[in-house]
């Protein structure tokens, strides 16, 4: 399929961003004279060289010419000052629509028909306006003089539709960025923890900077007229492309056609392969054919490598071909329903008239697989492969899971003749590299099956450019393949060092494949386990799904003799649900959210903090409740951000943990939203960036930490270690108002307190490790020195003097405003309180008298 047909999907399902660049301006002719309307950056910048001393004239001409274009503006700018500078960006870039071709207007205007209702620029004139008719809602208009909010731009659509000038606009001259310091303020300014009490413009940069990154991570980019030379730009889009991955997002640059080969050298150097190139012979009619193609055309292939999905990878293996749609009704039946319900939606597919003989084919072979029925799987693809018409892409796929099926009959004939079928499709010119790839593997499978004494799956082990792609199951299945063989032969096996990893990737991939990992290293590997690795195999049993957790905690069980681990076998099992099914295990289990005990802005540089899970929860509800999420839906941006990722949501949450008190409760959501969609640490970066979203600096990463351990602990400085449950009475208050001080305001002013807080902290953490206690009167002068810090509103100091008068001890959850009131003491003292306040205001309770969750 070519890129063209991919973009032409993107643009009928209403999902492409035009990302409009200096190009598109510059093809604008003026009518009265047909020159340019508008010089490109090049041209001004010489133009306005040309006004300068020879000596400055000289310096920005070279600067020009070697493509240092923003500090050429930052010296022509210093030249003649900067009321001179904005009225001759004024005279440059201010044009009247009257001047324009009509013929333009159009290009203008198909610009707004391909996209979804966001249109993005780094030009500064207004010429975009100009693709909107009359009888068309007019955009909303965003720059740096005030940056759009990120719900603004994902949430842009053809009847509320946003222009978002993310240089600036000639409108607000005085926030144009084309200095050299602009674009550091822009693009390395995200860096700097900001606050309310910072600049305004530093806020703006740091705010489009946020936005910029989840365009580049979430949406499809159509880069129109832009030459994506800018390295800042290339950051950001190979960084987000890196970290979403996940999402498949594929973004697209139409480009002159001679510069081809230079820009896919240049792309494979940047890491920019994931921009596909849409070549034209110029920026003016050409991009306007290609325009009417997108609103026009029909794609005329599916390319899978743009949406496959996580199910194909575990079960399908590599279906390259079938349809989109036809991958769309296929994708929920893996991770999200039953083996039941899957059969009955696989036994729909297979019954289709109007599914094709390789759908029904590719159907029917999975139906069987569920239903462990090799031989109808076998004899089902050798139907299907006697059908006229199938592609030879289609063909090959169907021998790869009808050789699936004989290997897995075996022995003996079964897998001789699979092993042959799958050398067939390795020498077949016209088999994709994955389908190869995947066949080899199995060949091997085959091979070892059959005792063949020279084979190996080292190479797939020592081949890294298998591990962090779609084939991600050879890599992991190729080390269990060589511990099985190097165990029945008696060899060592050198690939011990690997078994994290293997673990990791087999949590991603499917839980039973983490489970014959297992079974498999417990099989074979009969030496004592060193603490590391125990450290390691624990780590990975808390960041993996309840169900891939307990055959990992069963062996380690098993080979330690540690029966305290019988307690998280349980509650992995409860968690997992008392049903059998596969059923979206992580989303619909309970989440609880977290509190500080102590540590604030002390475990971020200082000393060590005491994290814990609450009583109060969130929950996926369960197919079979009628959940609404009601009392959520307003404050839930995650559930967006997830989605524009391409992955599932959750339509029904609930459960006790409030919003916005300082519980990490968008951490909760994100975790519920995600679930076991991406891996582990994939999970782990996603957590961090929604955060970093969500609030608009770079998090600490206590919130992901401990939402995802759910289990006390202690953080200091970016890293979690796990802590005893101690025993406290408490109940939590939710506070009211709004916030006295900024974020900034709090953190320095708990910071001041520091060398008084920190032995506090440091006296409490030793109690904690070493007794599971908590030090009562260093936790009371740890509150009372906050209460002096000025960071409380009025209404939290009234809850804390209703607290002492009682004899109880008081902070807030995270030591900063509006956040909840954590109150502990003796429960007699404890109901005393809760009778003095109103209901709602009660929102948890630690200890004796503590509801069940």
């Amino acid at each position: 399929m070519t890129n063209l047909d991919a973009l032409v999907r993107s643009a009928a399902a209403r999902q492409l961003v035009p990302f409009v660049g200096a190009g598109i301006s510059e093809s604008l002719i003026n009518q009265n004279t047909g020159k340019p309307l508008m010089p490109s950056w090049r041209a001004f910048l010489r133009g306005c060289a040309m006004d300068l001393s020879v000596e400055n004239r000289d310096a920005v001409l070279q600067l020009v010419r070697e493509e240092e274009l923003a500090q050429a503006a930052s010296r022509v700018k210093l030249a003649v000052g900067t009321a001179h500078w904005i009225e001759r960006l004024r005279t440059t870039f201010e044009v009247s629509r009257s001047s324009a071709q009509e013929s333009d207007v159009d290009l203008l205007h198909k610009i707004w028909k391909v996209s979804r209702g966001l249109v993005v620029t780094t030009n500064y004139d207004e010429t975009l306006l100009w693709g909107r008719r009359e009888s068309e809602p007019l955009p909303t208009v965003y720059g740096l003089h005030a940056p759009a909010d990120l719900s603004t731009l994902l949430e842009a659509n053809r009847e509320s539709p946003v222009l978002w000038h993310l240089h600036g606009t000639i409108t607000h001259p005085n926030s144009i960025v084309l200095e050299q310091k602009e674009y550091a303020r822009l693009y390395d300014g995200i860096n700097a923890e900001l606050s309310e009490d910072d600049p305004p413009a530093e806020l703006r940069h740091q705010a489009a900077f946020i936005c910029l990154q989840t365009m580049a991570a979430c949406q499809s980019l159509l880069f129109l007229g832009f030459s994506l030379t800018d390295p800042n730009v290339n950051r950001v889009l190979r960084d987000m492309h890196a970290l979403f991955s996940e999402a498949r997002v594929g973004h697209y640059m139409v480009c002159l056609a001679e510069e081809v080969d230079h820009l896919e050298r240049r792309f494979a150097d940047e890491r920019l392969e994931h921009i596909n190139l849409l070549p034209v012979s110029s920026f003016g009619e050409p991009v306007r054919r290609l325009l009417d193609d997108l609103l026009a055309g029909e794609p005329s292939a599916i390319d899978l490598k743009v949406t496959e999905q996580a199910w194909i990878r575990r079960r399908c293996r590599t279906v390259v071909a079938g349809g989109d749609e036809f991958v769309a009704r296929m994708r929920p039946l893996i991770a999200e329903h039953s083996p039941a319900d899957a059969a009955v939606r696989l036994s729909d597919i297979i019954m289709d008239p109007a599914a094709t003989p390789f759908q029904r084919g590719i159907a029917s072979a999975l139906w069987s697989e569920f239903e462990v029925q090799l031989e109808r799987m076998r004899d089902s693809t050798a139907s299907a492969l006697a059908s006229e018409g199938l592609t030879s892409v289609e063909r090959l796929n169907l021998l790869l899971f009808q050789a699936l099926a004989m290997e897995k009959l075996g022995p003996g004939t079964q897998v001789s003749a699979a092993k042959v079928t799958l050398e067939s499709i390795i020498n077949a010119p016209e088999a994709p590299d994955e389908l190869r790839r995947c066949a080899e593997f199995n060949r091997d499978v085959c091979r070892e099956k059959l005792n063949d004494p020279t084979l190996s799956f080292a190479p797939y082990m020592s081949d890294r450019r298998f591990r962090f792609s779609s084939r991600e199951f050879l890599w992991t299945k190729a080390w269990n393949m060589e511990l099985v063989r190097c165990g029945r032969r008696g060899e060592a096996f050198r690939y011990e060092s690997m078994l994290q990893d293997v673990l990791s990737a087999e949590i991603d991939e499917a839980s039973t494949g983490f489970a014959k990992t297992v079974a498999n290293w417990g099989k074979f590997k009969r030496d004592p386990l060193d603490e590391s690795l125990l450290e390691r195999m624990l780590d990975v049993a808390r960041r993996s799904t309840p169900t891939q957790r307990v055959p990992l905690l069963l062996y380690l069980e098993s080979v330690t003799g540690d029966h305290t681990l019988r307690q998280a076998i349980n509650d992995a099992l409860e968690r997992s649900g008392n049903s059998a099914t596969l059923r979206r295990l992580i989303q619909t289990r309970r989440v609880k959210g977290r509190y500080t005990l102590y540590g604030e802005y002390l475990m971020h540089t200082k000393a060590w903090g005491y994290v814990a899970p609450t009583p109060m929860y969130l929950q996926g509800a369960p197919e079979s409740v009628d959940v609404g999420l009601n009392w959520l839906g307003e404050s839930d941006r995650t559930r967006t951000l997830v989605r524009s990722l391409g992955l599932d949501v959750l339509d029904d949450v609930s459960g006790s943990l409030p919003m916005g008190q300082g519980f990490a409760s968008s951490t909760v959501l994100a975790v519920l939203h995600l679930g076991d969609q991406v891996s582990a640490e994939k999970r782990a970066q996603l957590l961090e960036v929604f955060d970093w979203l969500s609030h608009g600096f770079p998090p600490s990463g206590v919130d992901s930490a401990s939402v995802l351990a759910q289990e006390p602990g202690f953080y200091f400085r970016n890293t979690w270690r796990r802590a005893p449950s101690i025993p406290i009475n408490a109940v939590f208050v939710a506070s009211v108002g709004e916030p006295t001080v900024a974020l900034a305001q709090a953190r320095s002013r708990v910071e001041e307190l520091s060398s008084r807080l920190k032995p506090l902290a440091e006296q409490m953490t030793t109690t904690i490790s070493s007794d599971q206690t908590l030090d009562l009167d260093a936790f009371a002068s740890y509150c009372a020195l906050l209460r002096t810090a000025g960071i409380y509103t009025d209404d939290q100091m009234n809850t804390l003097a209703e607290a002492t008068s009682l004899g109880l001890h008081a902070k807030a959850i995270g030591g900063l405003a509006n956040k909840a009131m954590l109150v502990i003491g003796d429960d007699a003292r404890l109901d005393q309180l809760v009778e003095r306040f109103p209901t709602d205001r009660i929102i948890g309770r630690l200890g004796s008298s503590a509801t069940t969750a």
